[in-house]
């Protein structure tokens, strides 16, 4: 099976309703992914997972063979805390704080093989790659 993977859109800053930005009028950027992760063979997501667990990490439910290239996190609550640690096949695991929506791309010598959250919140996740 072959599954497309997108995201698309735009980062963009501008001045606020009130004009009071000190920049240059803002920027905006393209939002994708590299395009060998533009499409997969296999994907783990779960809407509405709810993690309440401040003491120790809560391993998110992945197939055993895969071999994640593109993690996508987005919190439901207003002020999601926690960290998420991502463990990498060849480099290890390492820890990030979330305050937000998180889009991680890996390397295909390099894919993520696992990812737990610590904390308390209900959030939408995917990783998408390939069978290992």
């Amino acid at each position: 099976m072959s599954l497309a993977v997108q995201l698309q859109g735009t980062f963009s800053i501008r001045p606020g309703a009130d004009n009071s930005s000190k920049g240059d009028g803002g920027c905006q950027f393209g939002v994708h992914l590299q395009t060998t992760h533009a499409s997969a063979t296999i994907e783990n997501s779960q809407q509405q997972a709810f993690i309440d667990s401040t003491v120790s990490f809560v391993a998110l439910p992945i197939s055993s063979d895969m071999q994640g290239l593109v993690f996508f996190f987005s919190p439901n609550d207003s002020t999601p805390l926690g960290s998420i640690r991502v463990t990498y096949s060849t480099s290890g695991a390492v820890t990030l704080p979330v305050r937000g929506a998180v889009v991680l791309e890996a390397d295909t010598t390099d894919h993520i093989s696992g990812v737990e959250f610590q904390g308390s919140a209900t959030f939408d996740w995917a990783l998408t790659g390939t069978r290992g």
